[in-house]
Order: structure tokens, then sequence, then C-alpha cells
């Protein structure tokens, strides 16, 4: 069978009427027989397409006389679905992201808290710092050794001077942390 060919009537719901292929004549010669046959059916065919085509403008021209409230209602409905089409779009787009997220690894908890790390820090920055209370005490304790040679003899000196220089040396030991 040869290729099927389309007439159409563009409207609202596209009426076509289908074509055959017919075998184009030589010059000179008179048209097959099957040219008419043709031709006729294509006729009726478009008769009925016409038909179905002032059909369909007549039901829209009735509708058109129904009034533009109901009109603008459709209008409206069509507005809020097509809003809610576009929300349902951008939540399963969240919808989604959220899943993602969700299946991401959660974040690993901090090894210590940072309250311990304060406090280590700081246990630390005090270590480094010289402790001024102590080097002011073995300073007097050794300043008082000196002045007891001063003030004292010198077989009480020795004694004296030995007691506060230990008592300086255990100062050194207990007073160090």
């Amino acid at each position: 069978m040869p290729p099927v060919e389309k007439c159409v009537h563009v409207t609202r719901n596209n009426r076509f009427v289908k074509l055959n292929a017919l075998p184009v004549p030589q010059q000179g010669q008179a048209p097959p027989p099957t040219y008419a046959a043709e031709t006729s059916r294509v006729a009726t065919e478009i008769a009925k397409v016409k038909a179905q085509v002032k059909n369909d403008e007549e039901q829209e021209r009735a509708l058109n006389a129904l009034g533009d409230a109901s009109r603008g209602k459709d209008l409206q409905y069509d507005r809020i679905q097509s809003e809610y089409a576009n929300f349902n779009q951008y939540k399963e787009d969240v919808k989604n992201v959220k899943n993602v997220s969700d299946s991401l690894k959660p974040l690993r908890p901090p090894t210590a808290p940072s309250s311990d790390l304060e406090i280590e820090r700081r246990k630390i920055i005090e270590a480094q710092q010289p402790q001024f209370f102590f080097i002011q005490l073995v300073l007097a304790l050794l300043v008082t050794a000196l002045i007891s040679y001063v003030i004292l003899p010198a077989e009480y000196a020795h004694g004296v001077a030995f007691l506060l220089l230990s008592v300086a040396i255990s100062f050194g030991f207990f007073l160090r942390r």
C-alpha cells in the first residue's frame, strides 16, 4: 500500500483527512479511475470534518454563553492547580534533599569535650609561666641568710644561714607545683 498523507484542519482537536498516494499520470494520458474514487472519498471525508468542526465551534460558543463567571472560576481553579503543582514539585525537591542529608554519615562527636580542652590549655599556660611567689620567697630567705652574716656573730651565722637555706630548698621542693 502506498504511503498515507494527511490533510489537517487545525482546531482544538486537530481534525484531519487521510490522503492516499496515487500514481502520477503521464502527460497527455487520462487520469486513472482511482482518481475519481479518491476524489469522491476525500470530498465526503472533508464534509464530515467540516461538520465536526462546525459542531465543535457551536459547542464552544455554547460554553462561552454560559457566562464569564464560571470561566473566571475555572481560570482561578486552573491557577490554583498550577500553583499546587509547583508547590508539589518543590516539596518533592525538599524531600529529596532531606533524604540525601539523612543518608550522609553524621559528624563524629569531638574526641574531648571543649571544657576539658580549655582546662588542659590553662594548665599548660600556667606551667610555662614562672612562679613569682616562689622566686620572691627564695630570694627573701637568701637575703635573710646574708643579713644574718652581717648582724650575727660568725659562729651563730653559719647555723642560721644553714637553717634558712635548707628551708629555701624545701620550699623549692614543695612549692614548685
